[in-house]
């Protein structure tokens, strides 16, 4: 048994799931209740009012097509990581948003 008491793929399932589950909330939320209001803070180049777009773009995105097309590849190497376990996938995790 585990430390966590957690088989990995639950836990990928945990993490990396709950992560994109997370995004998708987003964008529905911004979609249906917000009109796509949340676009606004996402990054925007050589704007210093872009720079809170730094603390938001992990979860914001361009639209439907960018969050379908990102989720795929966020799943799988999301669990690759975390076969590295949790703190590891954390550290990538903030490192590359």
């Amino acid at each position: 048994m585990e430390p966590t008491g957690r088989s990995f793929p639950q836990l990928v399932a945990l993490v990396v799931g709950g992560s994109l589950a997370a995004m998708w909330i987003v964008e529905i939320l911004d979609s249906f209740a917000f009109n796509d209001g949340l676009q606004a803070h996402g990054i925007e180049p050589r704007q210093i009012d872009g720079l809170e777009g730094v603390v938001f773009a992990p979860v914001l995105h361009g639209g439907w097509t960018h969050l379908i097309s990102n989720s795929v590849p966020f799943l799988v190497l999301g669990a690759l990581v975390m076969s590295y376990g949790l703190p590891r996938w954390i550290k990538a995790t903030g490192f590359i948003t």
